[in-house]
């Protein structure tokens, strides 16, 4: 009989079966507003808000400001902000905005306002290669755009069906787009494989009931909480 082998075992089964989860860094930004949504390149962090930033974070630990977007006009102040090379994209009420940030700041390029398009309310973003996926909770309505010249970017394809509404959350899985939605629970995956004529692959219901609230994919799982 062994008791410090014994507790040993206790402890490593413990350790597995109840990980704790610890905040390993806490930085403060003052951005005049609450975020809704953040851009992540390589060691820099993009904040979209009232007094946009730009934040290294190669160090955890000790994150330090690079620039602050205050002064820029327009400011990229959107729900979202997402990261291809050279360029940010903002997606605002009713525009997509781009930014050069190649000198860690916020340069205005060019917007697509609602005018010239057909949305109103941007919502989260992702980027697959040279096209950039978003949706718009007003319009009801998912969208793709061609940002393969990103001074000029173009909106090739515009999708609904029945199952969207109020599309929110995006994530990408395997040529697929998943759209998580503020109004019911369903989640719809849209099929990308052109991405000048998306189409719905199919949709889900969560169990329960309840208005999305949350999701992410891992090991091609998809993992959802609902509000209801």
């Amino acid at each position: 009989r062994s008791p410090s082998r014994g507790l040993g075992d206790v402890y490593k089964r413990q350790v597995v079966l109840t990980p704790q989860i610890t905040s390993i860094y806490n930085y403060t930004h003052n951005c005049g507003a609450n975020v809704m949504g953040f851009g992540i390149n390589g060691n820099r962090l993009y904040i979209p808000c009232t007094t946009p930033k730009i934040i290294d974070i190669s160090t955890i630990g000790a994150f330090s400001e690079l620039s602050d977007g205050s002064a820029v006009v327009p400011r990229p102040d959107g729900i979202d902000f997402a990261i291809s090379g050279n360029y940010g994209f903002s997606s605002e009420d009713g525009k997509l905005r781009v930014y050069d940030v190649s000198s860690d700041t916020f340069s205005f390029v060019t917007e697509i306002p609602y005018s010239v398009s057909t949305f109103r309310n941007l919502n989260e973003m992702i980027i697959d290669g040279n096209y950039l996926y978003t949706s718009d909770y007003n319009e009801v309505k998912v969208y793709s755009f061609d940002i393969s010249n990103p001074l000029s970017p173009v909106l090739v394809s515009n999708f609904t069906s029945p199952q969207i509404d109020w599309p929110e959350q995006i994530r990408l899985i395997n040529g697929y787009l998943v759209f998580n939605h503020f109004n019911n629970n369903n989640k719809v995956f849209i099929d990308i494989s052109n991405p000048t004529n998306l189409s719905q692959a199919g949709f889900l219901t969560s169990a329960g009931g309840g208005w999305g609230s949350a999701m992410t994919i891992t090991d091609n799982n998809l993992f959802t909480c609902d509000s209801g």
